[in-house]
């Protein structure tokens, strides 16, 4: 177990410093040579930082109590406290934590898969918040967990997202734009560099969960993350779907 895990954390920096050193070489390759950041090494340098973080945006964190939205998680890898579940009666954290080195780099990987049902089921007002599944989201959450998963799991959708899953694709907008805003505004040049992304996972038969983190480098992204339920399979990445067909191809890494 230990050496598995040592593997995929060694995995995950190397995936992260590529893409990190890609992204400044595309950037720095626009720009003029006097404006290359005090300290650029084209090669070689080791950057830190984290390619696969969830939000209260996310089905899976949100019903473990999750409450941190990603301008916070992009200021907790910045160096910022962030305060953790469990919460008081209050809504106070009774737990802190923070980074003993701030990150160099960050990407917050909502879920695509449920993204608006997430949002539905904790707004009231919105069309479908009423809905059983979205009561059982606020009272049991982890039963919520296994229901919502196992139905976006055979491509489909809830009910009160309507025939055509309309109604939930919507609701998924605003969050996906908090998203990107989120990124755009942590981002600090030759500090801190941040990439709007989102998370693919479905678990095509049985015992095969995959999941896929889908990277920008750039804020050309489409209007809604392709989800698993659209996007079954993962070689239709190679292949922009329609959604995000006015994007640049995004690089996909894989936990």
């Amino acid at each position: 177990m230990r050496r598995t895990q040592l593997v995929r954390n060694t995995l995950t920096t190397v995936i992260a410093c590529t893409a990190a050193v890609e992204a400044t070489a595309a950037v720095e390759a626009t720009a003029s040579p006097g404006n290359a950041c005090p300290d650029h090494v084209p090669v070689r340098q080791a950057y830190f930082g984290d390619l696969h973080v969830h939000t209260s945006y996310c089905l899976d964190a949100s019903t473990q109590q999750t409450r941190t939205l990603p301008a916070e998680a992009y200021a907790f890898a910045r160096g910022h406290e962030l305060g953790l579940q469990p919460f008081d009666d209050r809504g106070q954290p009774l737990r802190r934590a923070k980074l003993a080195r701030p990150l160099d780099f960050a990407a917050v990987t909502d879920h695509a898969e449920l993204l608006g049902e997430t949002s539905i089921c904790k707004t009231p007002g919105l069309p479908g918040h009423a809905s059983i599944v979205c009561n059982v989201y606020r009272r049991w959450p982890r039963v919520a967990f296994f229901w919502m998963n196992f139905t976006a799991n055979t491509a489909r959708r809830h009910d009160f997202c309507g025939e055509d899953g309309a109604i939930c694709r919507q609701a998924a907008r605003l969050p996906w734009e908090d998203t990107q805003l989120a990124a755009a505004e942590a981002n600090q040049p030759c500090e801190f560099t941040t990439f709007v992304a989102y998370e693919w996972t479905g678990a095509a038969g049985a015992g095969n969960n995959l999941h896929r983190n889908v990277i920008f480098e750039n804020s050309a992204v489409p209007e809604l993350p392709d989800s698993f339920i659209e996007t079954p399979t993962p070689p239709s990445f190679g292949t922009p779907s329609t959604a995000a067909a006015a994007a640049r191809e995004p690089a996909v890494t894989s936990w």
